[in-house]
């Protein structure tokens, strides 16, 4: 358990998938997905800097907060466009959970 601003991050991995779970204790907000968002950035190489098109940034899409989208990093604070489908991880209020998540299969594939 990692404390965060309004809350704590659990971290999990399995030696194949990583697993991470966020309890925002903090938001008070009346409802899920209004005015919300987060960034979780991959350095996928582990070279401590940005590569491009190689390390990856996550978050919930814009349009179906919901639903997590992914885009890869072209240079330190510029990003290309959230790929086209929504990963099938769900963000529910009050519960993550994973299914098969595209977002782990480029990961994978980027290694």
């Amino acid at each position: 358990m990692l404390p965060i601003p309004a809350g704590v991050l659990l971290v999990k991995n399995d030696n194949h998938h990583l697993y991470l779970a966020m309890d925002l204790v903090g938001d008070t907000g009346a409802g899920p997905g209004v005015g919300d968002c987060f960034w979780l950035s991959f350095d996928v190489d582990g070279n401590r800097s940005v590569t491009p098109n190689k390390d990856v940034n996550c978050g919930i899409y814009p349009t179906l907060p919901i639903r997590m989208g992914w885009q890869c990093y072209l240079g330190p604070g510029t990003w290309t466009s959230l790929q086209p489908e929504p990963s099938t991880s769900l963000a529910r209020q009050g519960r993550l959970t994973q299914t098969s998540s595209l977002m782990s299969a480029n990961l994978r594939t980027q290694r």
